[in-house]
């Protein structure tokens, strides 16, 4: 029972005993039903009013369940879970008491909205009907779950009746879903790409990777499996898989030097809400070396509109990688203008709506696709038209200045194999059913004004600083974005400068003077090239390259039009290679390390060496250059490291890497790491040398070596816990009290919990309240007693499922440590056994049945080893057996031998063994052999091969004699 400020209610387990005992005083009555409740929202109590509410409010919910009209019992599953037993009246009407219940349910939640008004709160409740029949109670719990489920879709208050549609929906979709799991691990699923076509050139600018599931040769349709997928989440496996597969396909034909074309991947919306995803993303496109620009990512526009926030942080993470983003089906979450302001993108995917519907909406798509391309073309976003399938679409669609599309006109979803065709065969090109070549040369004056400034802002953006223009008076007319951003400052900030905005930039008057006023930009014959520094507003230095002069315009007049180049990064440089110059000398002093020159052909000799290198190695210059080590670096590798050298050496000198790490002997025998880095590898006197830079890093190496065992320790141990066939649990005894803890998530499997039931179970210390009530106090003796010589518990036992099942289960526990509060723990794993308990068994009732059969029978057994030609006896008659002893070990011919069969019957009995060493199966003859007594009877042999392996067989002698005898 579970108590709650003095209000009694029953656990899960008292709720099943209780209801069944009803169940079964009152077989007559056939209107019991079982109501399955779960507060929807309830979470949102807890979180923004506090336990206390929740508490009170879990209170007063099982208050009304329980003085509600035809209830006869309630019960508590786990937290806001409830199961209430009710009797209905005979003819009563269903519909019209649920339907008055419901009402009733909503009474009550609208009463307690004053205690927590944000939180909406509504009651999804399941109904089924209890069957006269075995675990009545249980079945029908987990049908009414069943019909909870269904009633949870809405967001009010509902009861749904179970029915047998739901329970088949059910068993379909967890057969679905493991298909889909196995699928998964089995890698089933691949990608199928479609190609994008620019229409003016009938070229494929892109490709979308569409995923599919191979299934016994068949191909089957995300229609069929994306619904499921992003319910349980495995949607982000498959695409991680896909992004996986199409890295390595690009991979592939980057290797084979083949023509590469972009691939766009769906991004499902579970992606906007995983910690992490850029960067899983990022691991495996560095994984297969991919370049950034030809992976795009597609999220629907859907997808945005429910959290633009996190689809903003997304989106420009994975654009500041390089990667391209795009808006999918744009056009079906009336977004409105806001996105284009809110969100950075470089695609918009028109959802093909706007071809499909355009008979009835003519005249408003007329109006409306333009201004689409028109915003895409002066915001230098590429805009794409999805499924366009026939000529007519595509004519439209190129009226308008949409000059890619993507659909069935083209081309279907493919295969790799075929797209490559597609690609390889035709150099990447559809034949176009228009005249192409008017697109291909068009005059700059046929360009529309958006291209115009498309190209224009294009060319701007392109050039590393950016433009601007200047007047005759040095009037900032005009300026591009990159040039901005360069600046720190806004647009706006620059511009209303007037003629004061060089005092934003310049450090000085006389550096603005300097860069306008005396480096000929005045002269209209020549374009000059001025090389200055400006301050951004964060006050960082920004150098740069200005290329401009006058030029002439009818807007402006005569005016300055230069090109800045930001050249920060090579001036940075090279004033850092000076001051490197000046540092490297006072670094190597304070360094354990040094700078050389070695040779690469043969040995390593080192040419010469400053004085940080021999201290290094713990060598004076004296002794390093005379003999036995003569300036040869390889005298003082270690014995294991010196092979590996040689070859490192080779490495080196194909330029395959640039360093390597060795071990050394110093003067003192000491063992010293170095790490040599190689450099400018030339010839000198016909010699290949190198320069090298020493460090000692002995300590690093230790570190290293340490972190790495502390990696595999972890490793391994998350390995174990993983795959532990149970669960790691942590046992504490003190004083007779036994509490439990569990490690990981194996118990929940065994015993059908979701973790959080069983989390919850173990908060209020009720782990061993799992185990079989006639086991448990046995349990717990074998742990107080044990515990007290700190000695290993093994020990079978039975447990309870969730539906009240009992399964047996064996736990294996040692002792760990002692607190010094006296509290003994011990760890153990708990495993599920009861499968080997059932196997057991029956291994006990047959065995007993089997000797049993040959009592009766008076029946002689052996093993047959046919290929080793040896007799094991398994079972004898103490009397009417053949003359051998018990247990006996022999070949067969021992009976010829011994004269156990007589000699007019020995033919046959060599024929037998004969026959079976040439492989047949069965020989079976009858023939007189000697028994204990010394008589001679008659025994039916056979010998028979096993089924499951031929080099074994059966021999079983049945004395006929005795048989009859017995039989009589």
């Amino acid at each position: 029972m579970e108590e709650s400020h003095n209000f009694y209610l029953n656990d899960y387990t008292e709720f099943v005993k209780q209801a069944t005992d009803i169940i079964e005083s009152n077989k007559n009555s056939k209107n019991y039903v079982i109501m399955y409740a779960d507060l929807t929202n309830f979470q949102l109590v807890n979180d923004f009013y506090g336990f206390i509410e929740g508490d009170r409010f879990l209170l007063e919910f099982a208050k009304f369940l329980s003085m509600s009209p035809r209830t006869i019992l309630c019960g508590r599953v786990f937290s806001d879970h409830f199961l209430r037993l009710s009797l209905f009246e005979d003819n009563c009407d269903i519909e019209s008491v649920t339907r008055n219940y419901e009402q009733k349910l909503e009474t009550f939640i609208s009463s307690q909205e004053e205690h927590h008004p944000d939180s909406k709160i509504a009651v999804a409740a399941g109904l089924c009907p209890v069957k006269l029949e075995e675990k009545a109670i249980i079945k029908a719990i987990d049908q009414a779950n069943i019909a909870r489920k269904e009633a949870k879709k809405d967001n009010h208050c509902k009861l749904v009746w179970f029915n047998e549609d739901m329970q088949k929906f059910i068993n379909k979709r967890k057969i679905l879903e493991i298909e889909i799991q196995n699928a998964l691990r089995n890698k089933l699923f691949t990608f199928y790409l479609q190609p994008k076509v620019n229409i003016n050139t009938g070229k494929i600018v892109g490709s979308e990777a569409l995923a599919r599931l191979i299934k016994d040769n068949k191909v089957i349709y995300p229609d069929q499996f994306i619904e499921i997928m992003e319910k349980n989440e495995t949607i982000i496996d498959l695409d991680f898989l896909i992004c996986q597969q199409v890295c390595r396909y690009l991979r592939e034909r980057i290797d084979q030097g083949k023509k590469l074309i972009p691939v766009s991947m769906n991004m499902s919306r579970m992606h906007v809400y995983e910690t992490g995803f850029v960067a899983r993303v990022n691991k495996i496109v560095n994984k297969y070396n991919i370049p950034p620009y030809l992976l795009e990512f597609e999220l629907t526009e859907t997808v945005i509109l429910k959290n633009l926030t996190k689809v903003r942080e997304v989106a420009d993470e994975l654009r500041s990688f390089g990667y391209r983003v795009s808006i999918d089906d744009y056009g079906t979450g009336y977004s409105g203008m806001n996105i284009w302001q809110d969100l950075n993108f470089d695609i918009v995917k028109l959802d093909r709506s706007y071809i499909t519907k355009r008979e009835s909406n003519n005249n408003r798509n007329n109006i409306i696709i333009p201004a689409i391309v028109d915003i895409c073309n002066k915001l230098q976003t590429t805009i794409i038209c999805e499924g366009v399938e026939t000529l007519d679409q595509c004519l439209y669609m190129k009226r308008f200045g949409c000059n890619v599309v993507q659909g069935y006109y083209f081309s279907k979803p493919v295969s790799t194999v075929e797209f490559e065709k597609m690609i390889d065969e035709t150099d990447g090109k559809f034949n176009l059913p228009w005249n192409k070549d008017d697109f291909k040369y068009t005059s700059v004056d046929n360009i529309s004004q958006s291209e115009i400034k498309a190209i224009t802002n294009s060319i701007f953006n392109f050039i590393p600083g950016g433009v601007a223009g200047f007047s005759y008076e040095l009037e900032l007319l005009f300026v591009s974005d990159s040039l901005v951003e360069l600046s720190g400052y806004s647009r706006e900030e620059l511009l209303s400068g007037g003629i004061e905005w060089p005092k934003k930039l310049f450090y000085s008057e006389e550096e603005f003077k300097h860069v306008f006023y005396h480096n000929g930009l005045a002269d209209r014959s020549s374009k000059n090239l001025v090389e200055f520094k400006i301050k951004a507003k964060n006050g960082k230095t920004v150098y740069i390259n200005m290329y401009g002069g006058l030029v002439d315009s009818p807007e402006w007049g005569s005016y300055y039009l230069c090109c800045f180049y930001d050249v920060t990064n090579e001036k940075v440089n090279e004033l850092k290679s000076h001051e490197l110059q000046e540092n490297i000398n006072s670094l190597l002093k304070n360094i354990n390390g040094g700078i050389g020159k070695m040779t690469l052909d043969g040995k390593g000799t080192i040419l010469f060496a400053s004085d940080g290198f021999y201290k290094t190695i713990g060598y004076t210059r004296t002794d390093f250059n005379q003999p036995p080590i003569n300036n040869d670096l390889s005298q003082i590798v270690s014995k294991e490291a010196y092979f590996l050298c040689n070859h490192v050496i080779e490495q080196i000198k194909a330029g395959k890497i640039d360093y390597f790490e060795v071990e050394v002997n110093s003067k003192t025998a000491q063992k010293i790491w170095l790490t040599i880095y190689f450099s400018n590898i030339h010839r000198e006197n016909g010699k290949l040398v190198a320069d090298v830079f020493c460090i000692d890093s002995t300590v690093d190496h230790q570190q290293m070596m340490l972190e790495q065992h502390c990696n595999e320790m972890e490793d391994n141990l998350n390995i174990v816990i993983e795959n532990t066939p149970g669960d790691i649990v942590v046992i504490k005894i003190k004083d007779d009290h036994i509490t439990t803890k569990f490690l990981s998530h194996g118990l929940s499997k065994i015993f059908d919990f979701e973790q959080s039931e069983l989390t919850d179970i173990l908060k209020h210390n009720k782990g061993f309240d799992l185990v079989y009530e006639d086991d448990r106090e046995v349990l717990a003796k074998q742990f107080i007693e044990l515990s007290k010589q700190k000695s290993c518990v093994n020990f079978d036992y039975r447990s309870y499922y969730k539906n009240g099942k009992v399964s047996w289960h064996n736990i294996n526990a040692n002792f760990y440590r002692q607190e010094e509060d006296g509290t003994i723990i011990y760890h153990g794993i708990i495993t599920n056994i009861n499968t080997l308990k059932e196997q057991q068994e029956r291994a006990e009732k047959l065995k007993d049945r089997y000797n049993f059969i040959l009592s009766v029978l008076a029946v002689d057994v052996w093993n047959f080893d046919v290929r080793n030609n040896r007799m094991d006896s398994l079972y004898m008659d103490d009397k009417f057996s053949i003359d051998l002893p018990k247990g006996a070990k022999i070949v067969p011919e021992k009976l010829l031998e011994d004269a156990l069969i007589l000699p007019e019957d020995q033919n046959k009995y060599l024929n037998m063994l004969t026959s079976i060493r040439a492989g047949q199966k069965t020989a079976h003859d009858k023939l007189h052999c000697r028994i204990k007594t010394g008589e001679y009877n008659l025994f039916d042999l056979m010998i028979r091969v096993k089924d499951t392996n031929s080099d074994m067989a059966i021999i079983m002698a049945k004395n006929f004699d005795q048989f009859f005898n017995k039989k009589e």
